[in-house]
């Protein structure tokens, strides 16, 4: 971020921090041709230039165009920041990603940011496919059962899948899904493992058990947030075809759901979850709790108006997901509050906030009869980390209404 006004760069370095972005703030155009390249040469190249444009020496402009003019900074995106009138000419003749008006509004300046990465992100995407990866859409639309109880992920899900041509069918549990295998066909059943009344695994059980007299074979896919060693062979021994891990990547998801629907068995996707700590559950004053929205935005494959709608619903659920966990902390009940912590995990993980994730895993993972104080110590914990990350994801979903 490029601006000569001290004020200016703390204002705008404060609310890119906020956002979980990483943020270096320079005082004028050779000051930032010179971070570029030492960027470049670290192999660490800046994704976005934010540029004022009224600058001494070197305006915004000027700095625009020697950025363009430098071939190794052509995947720098650059937004122009400017207190004056846009300057039409200068603006087409440079490629600007987004020219706003100062004072800037941080709701603009998100939006613009958010619709910059994500058309970088698609282009990134045809790009692949150039390349040889997986197409825009799928070979076939295959019709698909998702077994999934947490309405944030049930709507990533079901975006990305429909996004590929598909057809889905959503059911909150196994017992669910297995009613629904009875009334209608379905070419691949993508299950999340943890589920009420009837897991993954019991209702893989009774459609294999159906299988033995058909002789049909159903691909299933399990959805897990685990995704560690010994998962994969689990969920084969389990009468799986394969897993991918949540939270749900666009590209892993598209991945499995070929290979087993094309016949590739023991198709595993994705990376081992990250592992509970004491800073997680004790705080430094460090831990991240921002949303990192470069991350969610890979995850729903550059759709900005899903990751608003993804927004949406988690600011509209959280109230009665931390609810949940209240009120099973309350009555010290360590199966309900496995659940309840299960569920909010799920859905804050979509958004990639580290600490939340990882204590509403340490409230998970909590022993039946544990100390009632020290999971009293976790709750407030992750109370103050959705406190700190509810904001940005309202500015988000707001953002996302205030457009359609």
């Amino acid at each position: 971020m490029v601006d000569d006004n001290a004020t200016n760069r703390r204002i705008l370095e404060e609310m890119l921090s906020n956002w979980r972005m990483k943020p270096t703030v320079v005082e004028s155009g050779e000051a930032a041709l010179r971070e570029l390249e030492q960027a470049w040469q670290a192999g660490t190249p800046y994704a976005l230039a934010l540029l004022d444009a009224m600058m001494p020496v070197m305006d915004g402009y000027t700095l625009a165009r020697a950025i363009h003019e430098h071939k190794q900074f052509a995947g720098t995106i650059i937004m122009m920041l400017s207190s004056a009138e846009r300057n039409p000419a200068l603006a087409e003749s440079l490629p600007i990603a987004a020219s706003l008006m100062k004072p800037i509004k941080q709701s603009e300046l998100l939006d613009a940011i958010m619709t910059a990465l994500g058309d970088a992100l698609h282009a990134e995407g045809r790009a692949a496919t150039a390349g040889g990866a997986l197409p825009l859409e799928s070979t076939r639309p295959l019709h698909i059962l998702l077994a999934e109880d947490n309405s944030v992920n049930q709507l990533l899900a079901i975006r990305l899948l429909e996004k590929r041509g598909h057809r889905v069918t959503v059911t909150n549990n196994g017992q669910e899904a297995l009613a629904a295998l009875e009334n209608d066909d379905f070419d691949a059943l993508l299950m999340d493992v943890q589920m009420p009344v009837m897991d993954g695994f019991e209702a893989t059980a009774a459609i294999r058990e159906r299988e033995r007299l058909t002789g049909a074979h159903l691909p299933v896919v399990a959805m897990t947030a685990h995704a560690m060693k010994g998962d994969r062979e689990k969920c084969l021994e389990r009468g799986m075809d394969g897993y991918v891990s949540k939270p749900l990547q666009a590209g892993e998801l598209y991945a499995v759901i070929e290979d087993v629907a094309s016949g590739v068995a023991g198709c595993v996707v994705g990376s081992a979850t990250s592992q509970s700590s004491n800073q997680a559950i004790e705080g430094t004053g460090n831990a991240p709790y921002a949303v990192n929205l470069t991350a969610a935005l890979e995850r729903t494959g550059g759709d900005v108006e899903l990751l608003r709608e993804l927004a949406g619903v988690f600011c509209s659920d959280c109230p009665r997901l931390l609810g949940h966990v209240r009120t099973a902390l309350d009555a010290r009940d360590g199966k309900r509050l496995k659940e309840a912590a299960h569920a909010l995990k799920g859905a804050v993980g979509v958004f990639d906030p580290a600490g939340a994730y990882e204590t509403a895993l340490a409230l998970e993972k909590l022993e039946s009869g544990s100390d009632s104080a020290g999971a009293e110590r976790i709750y407030l914990r992750l109370r103050e980390q959705i406190d700190r990350i509810l904001p940005a994801l309202e500015e988000v979903s707001r953002v996302g209404c205030a457009n359609t």
